[in-house]
């Protein structure tokens, strides 16, 4: 008799595990998601792309600005070498700290 009520209280565990498990399985399937989902879309695109052709109408305006200026000989640019500067002009090499 003992071994049919072992043998019993093994069945029970194991339909209660198997009765457990397919409730977890099933409200893992049809819940919604715990952790909030990323969304990677841009809340108005049209707008940002209005935004960008303005920027860049502005930027090419500038450069035309530029331009003008570089081609009507009011403004100059001279390139010094990067070596030159360094040795003619030392301080602007900086200075490490704690010395």
């Amino acid at each position: 008799m003992e071994t049919t009520m072992g043998s019993k209280k093994i069945w029970a565990a194991m339909i209660i595990g198997l009765v457990l498990g397919w409730l977890s399985v099933v409200g893992w399937v049809r819940s919604p998601s715990l952790l909030p989902t990323a969304t990677a879309q841009i809340p108005d695109p049209g707008a940002q792309r209005d935004v960008m052709h303005k920027d860049l109408v502005e930027l090419n305006r500038k450069m035309d600005e530029l331009l003008t200026l570089l081609r009507s000989g009011q403004l100059k640019v001279t390139c010094l070498d990067a070596d030159k500067r360094i040795r003619t002009e030392p301080n602007n090499v900086p200075k490490k700290q704690g010395s």
